[in-house]
């Protein structure tokens, strides 16, 4: 290519890149199912991370509560 023509084909690449790069994968409905299972998976152990959360902060309390009166108890 001579002159500008070349520089002007250099320019049009990362279009055609791009619109190779962001047209959407093909995927099977197992990959999806698989995907979706997976999702299903991390909210679960996110709620139960939630509530074993809480429960030991309620239960850390009633530990320290306890510990308070036998130091009461003591003194």
């Amino acid at each position: 290519m001579v002159g500008g023509r070349m520089s002007e084909k250099l320019w049009e690449m990362p279009g055609l890149l791009a619109a190779l790069v962001m047209r959407p994968l093909p995927v099977s409905d197992r990959a999806r199912q698989r995907g979706q299972g997976m999702v299903e998976y991390g909210l679960i152990l996110a709620l139960v991370a939630v509530v074993v959360i809480v429960v030991l902060s309620q239960l850390g309390t009633a530990i320290q509560g306890k510990f308070t009166q036998i130091v009461g108890a003591l003194k």
